[in-house]
């Protein structure tokens, strides 16, 4: 198999991609008849986090602390185990052992992650929690008590998310983005709605589509999260029609949105040591420009006790250009 690989480079993501598409035609099946005790969650529980890890164990550590330390209520916490090699797994089993908390979910086979969006959907699928955050493992909240805040806003809104801007996309450029993402389970039933990709989006991305169809993409159905800091900023000088009354929609590597979270964005190119590049093959980012940032960020989420209050209640984040 290894001498047809290297003979024929496209045949492992062949046959990955059709390994892919058979097991999601089966799980189709197997998610009409799954039984109701499959069903994970604690009824005490106010809202589940959900992550799809993806080979992260160099910041997993820093995520579930930044959790821990940050929740003011009772969460679960559910996590679909994407490794791609034995090693990996064992370190991954080794962080949620020291923690504990975290829920695990494999895909199948154990060492052929899922894809990001079927992750998510399968955790939500065979949970029952009523509020839903969706989160990337390369997030961290940095604001004490941000799950009232979320649990506040989720009384009259539609949903609470991260609001990003990608220029580059064909389709919505502007969308509450999945890296930090809250709505309920029950919005999600009523409009028949999913956590899967469309086209070149991302994960959610029919959760903005719908808002923007029926009129609710607005700050009376949405609280938005926008950039209010960067690490290091990315696209500078970049600005578009105004959504939710902000110009400045644009991320940098490690942009905090609302002064609530914190996305690190690029986690598996940076996980590898490679340049992040631009379309015409540039380089946006450095490896060493990597490092800056990831010891500014670990400095940081170690004490995230001294992380800055959460906001007041029934008041969204107060954005402030980045």
């Amino acid at each position: 198999m290894r001498r047809l690989a290297k003979r024929f480079p496209g045949l492992k993501r062949a046959a990955r991609t059709l390994l892919q598409r058979t097991r999601a035609r089966a799980y189709r099946v197997r998610r009409r008849l799954r039984p109701s005790s499959k069903i994970a969650g604690s009824a005490r529980a106010r809202l589940g986090v959900y992550v799809a890890y993806f080979d992260a164990a160099e910041i997993y550590r820093l995520h579930l602390a930044a959790f821990r330390q940050t929740c003011s209520g009772a969460f679960n916490y559910y996590v679909m185990k994407n490794c791609t090699t034995a090693q990996e797994a064992h370190r991954f089993d080794a962080i949620v052992s020291e923690f504990g908390f975290p829920r695990v979910f494999t895909p199948w086979p154990a060492l052929v992650p899922f894809s990001h969006d079927e992750s998510l959907q399968r955790m939500v699928d065979r949970t029952s929690d009523e509020i839903i955050v969706v989160c990337d493992v390369d997030t961290f909240p940095i604001a004490p008590g941000w799950d009232d805040f979320v649990v506040r806003e989720l009384a009259t809104k539609d949903a609470v998310g991260a609001l990003v801007h990608i220029p580059e996309r064909t389709g919505l450029r502007t969308i509450l983005h999945p890296c930090f993402l809250a709505f309920r389970r029950s919005f999600l039933e009523a409009h028949k709605l999913d956590v899967l990709r469309r086209g070149d989006g991302d994960p959610c991305y029919r959760i903005t589509e719908w808002l923007l169809e029926n009129g609710r993409f607005h700050e009376g159905c949405v609280t938005p999260l926008l950039p209010t800091a960067h690490e290091m900023e990315l696209f500078p000088g970049f600005t578009h029609a105004p959504v939710f009354g902000s110009r400045n929609l644009r991320h940098g590597l490690g942009t905090t949105y609302g002064d609530l979270v914190l996305h690190l964005w690029f986690w598996r190119i940076i996980a590898r040591r490679r340049p992040v590049r631009r379309a015409d093959g540039s380089v946006l980012v450095g490896v060493e420009q990597m490092e800056h940032v990831l010891e500014s960020l670990r400095s940081k989420l170690g004490g995230t006790e001294s992380a800055p209050s959460a906001p007041s209640p029934g008041r969204p984040p107060a954005p402030r250009s980045a």
